[in-house]
């Protein structure tokens, strides 16, 4: 078909009006690079999953499918070894949980007939559901800008620690601003942040009075602002918690990355570790999975089964 029969039939104009339905930026991509089919089988076999996604819809309603990310340049730079951010991880998990309310919501006494739905069922058996991964990441990560207090023990830990220090660097500089002795040396009685440092405002004529560290100045320059020496090394701690922050923060982010592709050593006995349940390790035997993420695909391996593979692994990289 060339392109005139294309413009006489308005092709591009029904792909824009099909695409402003999508509900996910794939399905808008793909809508955009439909071509007529012309061979029959194709499009019986096409109409039959259009009639089959019409039955569901009638039956059931439309499939929860809103949020659905794409994610694949995000899991093919993971594999790559590569440490997704925040918002990265954040779409994969809403991603997982998408497949994973579709799958529970073609589960119906309805669809149980082997013929019914015969090209729909063919989709739904090549999503895997990562309950495991959805929930670990839903656990480690509150939006694109925070990681939870409860992501680790050690971060937790720090932020506790964090939190105790600026309290008591702000309880030590209010004192000073609020001392009767001060009232007349300082321009305002006010504390205030410059570089994350707390700091207060001093009369120039005053500086000798307050030794400290100068962070800024007034347009005047009749204004110091001044981190008391007597809050500077708390300051200083407070700095180096925030850089371990960062520093355990960062290393979730790695092992949130990389635990879908965690490979499994080969000549595993299953059947020897401690703390899987039964049935874990008999499946686990069985199977055989390559990596955690195989592992945690397999039916009868639990999230707690999981968790104590993680920790079996980290001891065996570790020669323990």
């Amino acid at each position: 078909m060339n392109e005139k029969v294309y413009r006489v039939l308005e092709f591009d104009k029904i792909k824009e009006m099909t695409a402003q339905k999508a509900i996910s930026p794939m399905a808008r991509k793909d809508i955009g690079e439909i071509v007529p089919v012309f061979e029959e089988h194709k499009i019986r076999d096409m109409l039959a999953e259009t009639d089959e996604a019409v039955s569901v819809i009638m039956h059931k309603g439309a499939l929860p499918l809103g949020g659905l990310r794409d994610v694949k340049r995000s899991a093919r730079y993971a594999e790559k070894g590569g440490v997704l951010s925040m918002g990265e991880l954040l779409d994969i998990m809403t991603s997982l949980r998408v497949a994973r309310e579709t799958l529970e919501f073609m589960k119906d006494d309805a669809f149980s007939d082997p013929d019914s739905l015969h090209h729909i069922k063919g989709y739904m058996e090549v999503i895997n559901p990562e309950k495991r991964l959805e929930d670990h990441i839903d656990s480690c990560i509150e939006s694109e800008e925070t990681m939870r207090d409860t992501a680790s023990p050690l971060l937790h830990d720090i932020r506790r620690r964090i939190t105790r220090q600026r309290e008591a660097a702000r309880d030590r500089i209010n004192a000073m601003v609020s001392s009767n002795t001060n009232k007349e040396l300082l321009a305002d009685a006010v504390v205030t942040m410059r570089d994350g440092r707390f700091v207060i405002p001093v009369k120039q004529e005053n500086r000798a009075k307050f030794p400290g560290i100068i962070h800024d100045r007034s347009a005047t320059g009749a204004t110091l602002f001044i981190e008391p020496q007597s809050v500077v090394n708390i300051n200083n701690e407070i700095r180096e918690l925030e850089l371990k922050e960062r520093e355990e923060i960062n290393r979730i982010l790695a092992e949130l990355s990389r635990e879908e592709n965690r490979l499994l050593p080969d000549g595993i006995d299953y059947l020897s570790i401690t703390g899987l349940r039964v049935e874990a390790r008999q499946k686990l035997q069985e199977i055989r999975p390559l990596s955690i993420g195989q592992a945690g695909r397999i039916s009868g391996v639990s999230p707690s089964d999981i968790a104590v593979l993680l920790i079996w692994l980290s001891q065996h990289e570790k020669g323990e």
